[in-house]
Parts: C-alpha cells; structure tokens; sequence
C-alpha cells in the first residue's frame, strides 16, 4: 500500500477502483502464487492477490458477512467470524456428555 500512496495516492486509488466495479471494466488479476515448503518436504502455493483484488474482497466482505451473519444458526460452525471446528467439537463433546440430556 505504501507503493499506490507514493504513486497515485489513495483516493485516486480507491476512486479508480470504484469506477471499475461500477462500469464492469474491473477484472481480477490472476494471483501471484509462491510455492512454500512444507515440513513433511511437499510444497504448498501461498496466493498473494493484487491490492485492488484485496480491497475489493474486503468491501464485499463489509457488505455481504452481515446479511449473512443474520441466518446463520448458532451451531453453523464452519461459516461464523471467528469459530473453528474446534468450537464445533468442543460444542459435540459438552452436548454428548450427558450434562444435557433430558430425564
């Protein structure tokens, strides 16, 4: 980011961005992948998105995660902020110990 704010600065940046997305003229850039070892000595691709693909990612994020959020059960584990499938095991184990069963 420190590159866009010397060369173009940001709200020229953002303001370019925005007239691509409203025009349709915006289109991604393939990412630029690095391949990482790995301990087992395989290798894996890290992507590394553009930063106008990243600040387009993170607006959409903004807008669509509350709508979804909204509907999303208490138990929907894998698609809530910040719980994992630990928590969904965690949740497993407490409900099928017996602490909460009827009697």
């Amino acid at each position: 980011m420190a590159l866009i704010e010397t060369w173009i600065g940001v709200e020229a940046f953002l303001e370019h961005t925005r007239d691509a997305l409203k025009s349709g003229a915006y289109e991604l850039v393939e990412v630029r992948q690095v391949m990482i070892p790995k301990a087992s000595g395989k290798l894996r691709g890290l992507g590394i998105p553009t930063a106008a693909d990243r600040v387009v990612q993170a607006s959409l994020r903004s807008v669509l995660e509350p709508i979804f959020e909204a509907d999303f059960l208490p138990y929907s584990y894998g698609f809530h902020p910040n719980q994992q499938a630990h928590d969904a095991i965690g949740e497993t184990h407490h409900l099928s110990s017996g602490a909460n069963k009827f009697r």
